[in-house]
């Protein structure tokens, strides 16, 4: 159990590392109307939201498969609403361009969801 949470720990600050190097190279290459000043923040929110929802999910993982999968289904509507809402909050109060907005995000969404699945579904085949 503490070896599947320190790998995965290890692989989201691998990735989170990439993303804030892709946000780095980006903000110097685009023009300035497309840069993101409050990218890294994004970045953050994604890697803590996926960092507790895995914990959550090795933790009842445990337990029988009917509440795993139960508790699988209501913590990703659960994250994704709250990414949502981050997404919205970030489209009304920051003066940030909302195409690049966008694209940050779904960037992040799926880079992270592919890293959380990739790493739950080898964590419980292993189990069996």
């Amino acid at each position: 159990m503490r070896t599947t949470v320190n790998r995965f720990v290890f692989y989201v600050i691998v990735l989170t590392a990439v993303c804030a190097v892709i946000e780095k190279v980006w903000n110097i290459y685009m023009p300035e109307p497309l840069t993101m000043k409050s990218g890294y923040l994004l970045l953050g929110i994604f890697a803590l939201s996926v960092s507790l929802l895995h914990l959550l999910l090795i933790q009842s993982s445990k337990g029988s498969p009917q509440v795993f999968i139960r508790f699988f289904m209501a913590g990703t509507a659960f994250k994704m609403l709250f990414l949502l809402l981050v997404l919205i909050v970030y489209l009304m109060f920051f003066d940030e361009n909302k195409k690049a907005l966008v694209l940050h995000f779904l960037f992040y969404y799926a880079a992270f969801t592919v890293l959380e699945i990739s790493m739950l579904y080898s964590d419980l085949q292993k189990r069996k």
